[in-house]
C-alpha cells in the first residue's frame, strides 16, 4: 500500500491539531529533496510532497514521530 507525501503531511497535520499537537513541514530542511516533520518535538525526514510512500517507510516515519501507523494508512 503506497500514499501520496502531501496527502500524508496533511493527515499528520489534522492529527496534530485534533490532539492539540506542535505539527510543522520544512520542505527545505531535509537531506536532498526531502523535507523535515515535526510533530510534538519528534522529528522525521520525508520525502517531497508529489512523491508516494511505501508503507514500509510510512511506518518508519510514524515511528520516528511516535504515532500508529495504522491511523495513516
Amino acid at each position: 500500500m503506497e500514499v501520496l507525501a502531501g496527502q500524508f503531511i496533511r493527515k499528520l497535520r489534522k492529527y496534530a491539531r485534533k490532539n492539540n499537537f506542535e505539527f510543522e513541514y520544512l520542505p527545505e530542511e531535509g537531506p536532498g529533496s526531502h523535507g523535515t516533520v515535526i510533530l510534538n518535538g519528534k522529528l522525521s525526514a520525508i520525502v517531497g510532497e508529489r512523491k508516494m510512500i511505501r508503507e514500509g517507510l510510512l511506518k518508519k516515519i510514524c515511528s520516528d514521530l511516535d504515532v500508529k501507523a495504522k491511523d495513516f494508512l
